[in-house]
């Protein structure tokens, strides 16, 4: 299956306005699946764990998403950590 990608901010503060623009790309078939978009950049003296805070900012549209799959009002066409890992490992044999 062959998936088309939309790169979305994650924004906590825009986060119901983004779900729904991801449902609306999913139903439209703009985008099959939705990545999100994250710097990991050192900062503070001393460093702070921006992956654990971006992670926690990840949780919260991940819970979204899947309340609204569960409603009926979209689908998850490309989530789960097994389909991924068939992914990789496929690109991998293709040597790309």
């Amino acid at each position: 299956m062959q998936h088309l990608y939309s790169i979305m901010q994650l924004d906590t503060t825009h986060l119901e306005e983004i779900c729904q623009d991801i449902k609306q790309q999913y139903q439209g078939g703009v985008a099959t699946c939705a990545l999100f978009n994250v710097k990991l950049v050192p900062e503070g003296n001393p460093l702070i764990n921006k992956a654990s805070l971006i992670g926690e900012k990840y949780k919260l549209f991940r819970n979204r998403l899947a309340e609204m799959w569960r409603n009926g009002s979209g689908g998850n066409a490309c989530g789960g950590r097994r389909r991924m890992a068939k992914y990789v490992a496929r690109r991998r044999n293709d040597n790309i």
